[in-house]
């Protein structure tokens, strides 16, 4: 597609966002996480050098679940349900004070499982469910506000509803541990915690969020109402069923097939012939979505299932994203005050769109060797896998430092260049 017509796409997209302040810090902190975890992988701590029960196994897997992948849902939300609601996000000034709490909080979590240290585990668990209540104070509304006439925000519903069940339920866990009282693990109240956690608050958000960036991003029709009926009455069943795994886990079967089913139609009916580098990129993402979910119906195969979902298709999606939404952001924040007075470039100027599929490609490749020398108890084979995830990683953070300073664009008439990781709006 010609320059001019991606162009006019942006200031179309453009006229349906509005910058949500501390996004990127979101992400920043989203990505120091991320590298935490995978620096105490490769270091060999955690498993399958430990046990999985063990407190550093359990102080990782909440770092990343939490410190990384549950930062960028949060920061993504902020962002881009108003988008989707089409109604303003509420308390912004909530934002920084939830993401000194989540990042506090899961740090303390981290501590707390790491040396069963009972203080940490109470502040874990303050801190989480403070942070998660601004979160839903901001997000809420909005969809409140577009519950009716919006279907697109009908998952993202159920996906806040399971975000506070999940932060609820591992903050009573948090506290039993700690012997504060709390809510004791009852059989199957793990998985359950997983369920809503991984399942529903980033699973089904990241299939709403995923459509919206194909109809945004490709230039795609919209995900048709039935399509979003279905996935809705699909992830409230699995809410009401959470306390029993496999009945939820069948429906959530059903969920992913009626959301890839979707996706591919609304790809084939694109107005951009050309693939977006980020899309392509999610599209490698997605091939870890179908192995994961079919090893969690395979005896013995949960911890596998859930590290390619997790790891995999979640991380592999965020991966793939964060370049677009950096560039878009950036791009919005920079030049969209000179539409109409100035030339401007597109948005895809920003970033750089080759190298973009090797990288996911690498991503998804760690995670295999990660996840299979997890499963097979072989410690060097999980560490060179964590260590070849965290070279991805490095590689979409730096693109996003690059775009963030506008490395991209020609030195001459390079305006001034924005903060790295608060945006003036």
């Amino acid at each position: 597609m010609r320059a001019g017509g991606k162009r006019g796409s942006d200031e179309a997209i453009m006229g349906q966002v509005r910058m949500a302040r501390w996004t990127f810090a979101w992400f920043a902190a989203g990505m120091g996480f991320l590298g935490l975890a995978l620096g105490l992988l490769i270091a060999g701590f955690g498993p399958p050098q430990a046990a999985w029960e063990a407190g550093e196994s359990r102080a990782i897997l909440h770092l990343f679940v939490l410190g990384w992948i549950g930062s960028l849902m949060i920061g993504a939300s902020l962002q881009f349900v108003p988008v989707l609601a089409a109604a303003p996000l509420a308390f912004e000034w909530l934002s920084p004070v939830a993401l000194g709490l989540w990042a506090g909080g899961t740090m303390a979590l981290g501590l707390g499982f790491w040396l069963a240290w009972p203080a940490a585990l109470r502040a874990a668990a303050a801190g989480l469910s403070l942070s998660a209540g601004g979160g839903l104070a901001m997000l809420v509304p909005p969809v409140i506000a577009a519950i009716r006439r919006e279907r697109l925000v009908w998952p993202l519903a159920i996906g806040l509803a399971a975000m506070a069940a999940t932060v609820v339920m591992g903050a009573g866990f948090a506290l039993s541990l700690a012997g504060g009282g709390g809510l004791m693990p009852l059989p199957g109240a793990r998985s359950a915690h997983a369920i809503l956690g991984l399942g529903l608050w980033f699973g089904l958000s990241a299939m709403a969020v995923s459509l919206k960036f194909l109809s945004m991003f490709g230039l795609a029709p919209a995900a048709p109402p039935r399509a979003l009926a279905a996935l809705s009455a699909g992830g409230a069943a699995m809410l009401v069923a959470v306390a029993l795994p496999d009945i939820a886990l069948g429906i959530g079967a059903g969920v992913t097939a009626i959301y890839l089913f979707t996706g591919i139609r609304m790809l084939r009916a694109r107005r951009l012939h050309r693939l977006d580098p980020a899309l392509a990129g999610a599209g490698i993402a997605v091939l870890a979505l179908a192995p994961g979910l079919a090893l969690l119906f395979v005896p013995g195969g949960a911890l596998p299932g859930g590290l390619l979902l997790g790891m995999g298709w979640l991380s592999g999606l965020t991966l793939a994203f964060m370049p677009k939404i950096t560039a878009f952001l950036t791009w919005m924040e920079v030049f969209g005050p000179l539409i109409g007075r100035a030339p401007v470039p597109p948005a895809a100027a920003l970033a750089a769109g080759r190298g973009r599929l090797f990288v996911l490609a690498l991503w998804l490749a760690g995670t295999v060797i990660f996840t299979s020398g997890t499963w097979l108890e072989q410690g060097l084979w999980a560490r060179g896998g964590a260590a070849v995830m965290m070279c991805a990683a490095a590689l979409v953070l730096a693109e996003c430092l690059k775009v963030r300073r506008l490395s991209h664009l020609p030195l001459a008439g390079r305006p001034p260049r924005p903060a790295l990781v608060f945006i003036h709006s």
